[in-house]
């Protein structure tokens, strides 16, 4: 009758072995370890540790590796709840889809885990299960399989990220354009607006932004950034515009104008925004200055009312706001039944400009 060896111990396989023809023996396998002997109870010799091989047993084949699942294409990425992940398992158990979070070791005993963190499927060897997310927490998940035999394999590649917060509006800002004369923007000027988002989202359509400019409104139309986090629309200046004050967006000022925004999985951005109050930056005159005043102002030599060869006549062409005079512009003024024609000498202010006439001999003009 065969006796336990005293101190000996069993070896169980390790993790990632695997021998479907069973377990063998080769011929003369046995050994002696450090302070180990076997001897004959009778006569005390020594016994011969020579032995024949032990062939395949079948019902002892070792398996300590679960197949890893493979996602079917697409499956990886952002999800909705409502989306399907797909994957195929080349062997028999339970696939589960595990937050990251978790560690797999947990799926020794599931039951101990928050039902939102992971979901389990039964499965067949060879099998493509395909399900939803409903019912999960957001977050990352991956795709292990636990074999009937309890092993628990490595996670598919690929991750699936399951996201059902909507994109959020964050901030409205004039961003500085370019064209704009002493910080005013003026008759074809292209002014742009950014909108931030919290994820980077999508844009169908022509989403509107509304400007008030000088107490009337206008569309800034979307004109980029689809696919990030910022998005800008633009808005070129008309003739006859007039905002001294610069441009202000009421409360709520992002329409989607028939079009859409949303993020990676579908979820529509939140697009609700607060007012946003004059922005000097943006000031805008497309207005024309206009001459609201032409006027005699002076003359030097003048004797009794009346002028003299060399004497000069001064005049005053007053506009409705600040210009800035170049080149030589001139005015005509008739002495006599002659015109002639009197050139810029100056300006005493940024909206008069002022024009002086040398009289020259033969000219006379009794009225």
């Amino acid at each position: 009758i065969p006796e336990e060896v005293p101190g000996a111990a069993d070896r169980l396989p390790s993790r990632n072995q695997q021998d479907a023809a069973g377990v063998t023996v080769a011929a003369n396998s046995l050994s002696l370890g450090s302070g180990v002997s076997f001897v004959s109870k009778v006569d005390a010799l020594a016994a011969s540790l020579s032995h024949a091989a032990v062939t395949p047993a079948t019902a002892l084949m070792v398996d300590t590796i679960a197949s890893t699942p493979v996602l079917v294409a697409g499956s990886a990425g952002n999800k909705a709840p409502a989306d399907t992940v797909s994957f195929t398992v080349a062997a028999a158990g339970t696939a589960y889809l595990l937050h990251s979070s978790v560690s797999s070791v947990g799926l020794a005993n599931p039951a101990s885990l928050n039902a939102s963190l992971y979901k389990a499927i039964s499965v067949s060897a060879g099998q493509t299960v395909s399900t939803n997310l409903s019912g999960l927490r957001d977050g990352t998940y991956r795709v292990y399989l636990r074999d009937a035999l309890d092993n628990i394999s490595a996670p598919a590649t690929g991750n699936i990220v399951l996201d059902t917060q909507a994109p959020v509006l964050t901030a409205l800002s004039f961003v500085i354009s370019n064209g704009a004369q002493n910080g005013i923007y003026n008759t074809g000027d292209v002014l742009t607006y950014a909108a931030n988002f919290s994820e980077a989202v999508s844009v169908t359509g022509t989403p509107r932004l509304a400007l008030n400019v000088g107490g009337s409104t206008v569309s800034a139309d979307y004109a980029s950034g689809s696919g990030t986090t910022r998005l800008a629309f633009t808005y070129t200046v008309q003739a006859g515009q007039l905002d001294a004050n610069g441009i202000s967006l009421a409360a709520n000022a992002l329409s989607l104008n028939g079009g859409s925004i949303r993020d990676a999985v579908g979820n529509a951005a939140v697009i609700t925004s607060a007012a946003l109050t004059d922005n000097v930056a943006s000031r805008i005159d497309a207005v024309a200055p206009t001459v609201s005043a032409v006027s005699i102002v002076g003359a030097s030599g003048i004797v009794n009312q009346t002028l003299d060869a060399g004497d000069v006549v001064t005049l005053a062409v007053t506009f409705a706001e600040s210009v800035v005079v170049s080149g030589l512009p001139r005015l005509a003024v008739t002495i006599g039944a002659t015109r002639h024609q009197a050139t810029i000498g100056g300006k005493s202010s940024s909206t008069v400009a002022i024009i002086r006439l040398t009289i020259v001999a033969g000219l006379r003009d009794a009225n």
